[in-house]
């Protein structure tokens, strides 16, 4: 108390603008600035001596309003309102868009610890220390904004956390005006961001987030993100494998044996020349290769060079955590920023480029030089500075041009000490591939043998190190560096000829092997970050796709929390390594097609905003243009997204059964054309988008012709949000029964207790059968939970059409504890009893231990304990169907047909 009252007084007695305020964009970071300042600690929050006053943000502690803080109609999702269109949203930060972030690790306190310091009177300068990019501009201003700051402001532009390159930056600080560019970028890209957020989430929600407003959140970077994980997934789905055979030759010659793959003649590409689609043509070149029994060999052999991998760049680097480690982006990214501010190790890691600047050249051979008996790779450091490998890298390694505001992840030149198994994986990741990129390049030989047996040709590939280079530096990990797709590296046996004649290779076996292509690999972690680092080459336009060369869908500091926001947004799961999209993604993409947003869904968007971001970033294009491009292009979105499309025939042609004419689709569902020109519904709709399942034309034929498809893994619990396995019907909605409303014997009377009279059991209420109405619609079938034998249609003769299938995996929880005296309907009617005629059929599936027939007896016990038990492992005894409180029959779902329980139990 007494150091906070003195420090107070020092505050007043201090000469009005005497002080400059520094503003870091973590805790972390600030330390670290106090420490070469040597500026003591005032508070747990901030440093402060006579010159400087050093505090932090926590990343985002300012963000743009909500819309309903602009105005209160926004609280209401409703289509009238969107496009939202908020008028000073137009790349600039005023006071009034801007609010403090409350989340749970900021309840708004830092916020307003650094809107105090702006506003202390002996502040005269504020330094902006934030990171240097896009963000930290972004960060910082805000806050300044907000806090309605009028001081002037310089620039800290830090490349790297030692101690010599912070006294450095202090003494090169840049005027605010230095980086004006990139900041009315990062401005247009937060404010577009927000538009297109809040207009296309709110849109699709509205449309198909059902009754409950289950949200589906659209964005410029996390929807195309999303597309590609689901267009793979399609591919998969609709993959068609072809049978192929494979033919390989066993041949023997002097010096060894080796074996060679039979090619088809006139195909190039190496894995279509292996593959022969015809198993009789693969057979008689198998027996002929054998009947002739020798071959003239021929050798081709040629050197091959390979460079060292380039220095990481963030993504790069994720990509070979997640690669060799398992590691997860978001992991990797976390590790590396500890090493980069906790352990000082590495330079920045939110970087997107692989090279350093041309003067960089002696921080590199200290680098390296610290590594010498430090580290097991500090050998080939050595080595490297020994042989002048460092001085003569070249552009390959330092080059201004390829450098933006950050350089290449290398080590720093201080070691680290007291690592987790983690952290120094990463780190020795970034040593290695630091010192590797300084070696010569690694030398092959590769050997290329024909085998020419009769006139079929065999081709074997043999590669062999001939000079490790840079390999020498991973040792054995370096075969990890192979690419799977590479051919063989084995060596081969060396030919002999005494006289000068072709060598000949005897023939001792030839398999032939049955394959079958194979659909494309799901994503990982690491093919999807390079998918998105190398989303440009997806654009055709030439302009925009050099623009995304840079950065791609998102930058290297956003991509892993890209991917963590997919995840939480239950748009996609983790199955191992594998990336797998949920129904939900399904549906979005249903949706976005359906009403033709597919700015939304590819890459093109991002790389125009990228071209005219660089644009505003080197002053060629005005902040309000931009923004007011972004508000057009959101109006035609939404105009366009309202007006239903036209209705448009199959292709190829699929017959209603219910006029015979061709069905039509308006991207939303197929329908028949019996109605036209009425105002009758039509009398076949099924609906291209079914609970998260996508039905294509194909399996549209399909429906109609078998009236059962499936089953499909892909539904999704509109309760739930979980997948299950179902099938697809196509019957008449009118004469779907659903369970307990179909004819019933009488049950016996109910247990009473003793004293009390008992009660005449209710007669089963009876339903009056429909008419067939002739109109047909596909509906949702779930096949009983058990008694399944793999034929759907072994339930048919029970359960026609939907009936009361149980959903698997959806059930109910097990109910609370209850005697079996106390059970009462909240409706003051008799509550069907457990016991069940003799002459009660038990319907397939259903979990009964008691015997079923006419000895079966009248009344099963049923126990208070095995009552109690519930859940879906318990087991069940046959009941007769059960009856449905009348206040709750009317809420029978049309979907699974089964009637809702009586909620009115005490």
């Amino acid at each position: 108390m007494r150091k906070q009252s003195s420090k107070s007084s020092e505050e007043v007695s201090a000469p009005a603008g005497s002080k400059i305020l520094v503003i870091a964009e973590k805790p972390s970071v600030a330390t670290d600035l106090a420490k070469v300042l040597k500026v003591p600690k005032a508070t747990s929050d901030y440093f402060e001596n006579e010159k400087w006053v050093i505090s932090s943000s926590i990343g985002h502690v300012v963000r743009l309003v909500d819309p309903d803080d602009i105005d209160l109609k926004f609280k209401r999702w409703t289509l009238k309102d969107l496009p939202i269109d908020p008028v000073k949203f137009d790349g600039t930060a005023s006071p009034d868009i801007l609010k403090a972030v409350i989340s749970e690790r900021n309840n708004g306190d830092r916020y307003k610890l650094l809107k105090k310091l702006l506003n202390r009177p002996d502040v005269g300068t504020v330094v902006n220390a934030c990171d240097a990019g896009r963000e930290g501009e972004l960060i910082f201003h805000y806050v300044y904004q907000l806090a309605k700051c009028k001081l002037p402001c310089q620039r800290l532009w830090l490349a790297s956390m030692t101690n010599t390159a912070i006294a450095e930056a202090f003494d090169h600080l840049l005027p605010a005006e230095a980086k004006q560019g990139l900041l009315d970028a990062a401005i247009c890209r937060s404010q577009a961001d927000w538009l297109v957020g809040m207009t296309a989430s709110r849109f699709s929600t509205i449309i198909i987030g059902g009754a409950k407003r289950e949200v589906f959140s659209v964005g410029r970077v996390q929807t195309p993100t999303l597309m590609l994980i689901v267009k793979r997934e399609l591919e998969i789905r609709n993959f068609v494998p072809k049978t192929f055979w494979k033919i390989e030759g066993d041949f023997g010659v002097s010096n060894g044996g080796y074996r060679g793959a039979a090619q088809v003649p006139g195909v190039t590409d190496r894995k279509e020349a292996e593959r022969f689609y015809d198993e009789a043509q693969a057979r008689q070149v198998a027996e002929e290769s054998l009947k002739i029994g020798t071959g003239i060999v021929t050798d081709e052999r040629k050197p091959k060079k390979e460079s060292a991998p380039r220095l990481f760049d963030l993504t790069t680097l994720q990509r070979e955590g997640n690669r060799r480690f398992g590691f997860s982006a978001k992991t990797t990214l976390g590790v590396a920023q500890a090493l980069y501010e906790k352990h000082k190790a590495l330079t920045y890691p939110r970087t997107d480029s692989q090279y350093l600047p041309e003067d960089y050249l002696p921080n590199a051979k200290a680098a390296l030089q610290s590594l010498e008996g430090a580290h097991p790779a500090g050998v080939f450091a050595k080595e490297a500075l020994r042989s002048g490998w460092v001085d003569s890298a070249g552009r390959r390694v330092f080059d201004n041009k390829k450098v933006s505001d950050h350089f290449a992840i290398i080590p720093t030149g201080t070691v680290p000490h007291g690592l987790t198994d983690v952290e120094q994986k990463v780190y020795d990741l970034v040593v290695r591939r630091f010192v590797a990129v300084f070696f010569p390049m690694a030398e092959f030989e590769e050997t290329v043998r024909t085998t020419l047996v009769g006139e079929h040709n065999f081709r074997t590939t043999g590669k062999v190190l001939v000079v490790a280079g840079w390999r020498a530096v991973w040792g054995q990990e370096a075969e990890a560096e192979e690419d799977k797709d590479k051919e063989g590296s084995a060596s081969l046996p060396a030919l002999a000829s005494a006289d000068g004649s072709p060598a000949k290779a005897k023939v001792n076996g030839v398999d032939v092997k049955e394959d079958a292509t194979k659909p494309p690999a799901r994503y990982n972690e690491a093919s999807l970050l390079g998918a998105m680092e190398n989303a440009g080459k997806l654009v055709d336009d030439e302009a925009l796709a050099e623009a995304m060369k840079e950065r791609g869908l998102g930058t290297p500091a956003t991509r892993a929390a890209t991917i963590e926001e997919l995840l939480a947004k239950t748009y996609i799961e983790r199955q191992g390594k594998e990336l797998v999209p949920l129904a939900k993604a399904f549906q979005l993409h249903q949706f976005l097609h359906a009403k033709e947003m597919g700015v939304f869904t590819e890459p093109q968007m991002t790389g125009e905003w990228e071209y005219k971001l660089k644009q505003i970033e080197h002053g060629k294009m005005g902040p309000r243009e931009f923004m007011k491009e972004i508000k057009a292009l959101l109006e035609i979105i939404v105009k366009k997204g309202a007006v239903k499309p036209p209705s448009l025939e199959l292709s190829p042609q699929v017959l209603s059964p219910t006029d015979s004419k061709p069905l039509q689709t308006d991207g939303e569902k197929y329908f028949s054309q019996d109605t036209v020109g009425t105002t009758d519904r039509p009398k076949l709709t099924i609906y291209v988008g079914m609970n998260g399942h996508t039905i294509t034309p194909t399996e549209v034929a399909e429906l109609i012709e078998k009236r059962r498809i499936g089953p499909f893994s892909d539904f999704r619990s509109m309760k739930s949000g979980k997948n299950f396995t179902g099938y697809i019907d196509l019957v008449d909605p009118d004469t779907i029964k659903p369970r307990g409303t179909e004819e019933k014997t009488e049950a016996a009377p109910a247990p009473v207790a003793e004293g009390e009279e008992a009660k005449p059991a209710k007669a089963p209420r009876k339903t009056k059968p429909k008419a067939p109405s002739g109109k047909l619609k596909a509906v949702l079938y779930f096949p009983p939970r058990e008694g399944a034998d793999g034929n759907p249609d072994a339930f048919d003769a029970e359960w026609p059409v939907l009936g009361a299938c149980p959903v698997s995996g959806l059930r109910k929880p097990a109910p609370r504890r209850r005697s079996a005296s106390t059970l009462r309907c909240s409706s003051r009617r008799s509550r069907p009893t457990t016991s069940v005629d003799s002459s009660t059929k038990v319907r397939p599936g259903s979990r009964s231990s008691s015997p079923i027939g006419p000895n079966a007896p009248s009344k099963p016990s049923l126990s208070p304990t095995s009552r109690r038990a519930g859940g879906s492992n318990s087991p069940r005894v046959s009941l007769a169907p059960p009856k449905v409180c009348p206040r709750r029959r009317s809420r029978t779902s049309l979907f699974n047909q089964r009637s809702q329980p009586c909620r009115g139990i005490r």
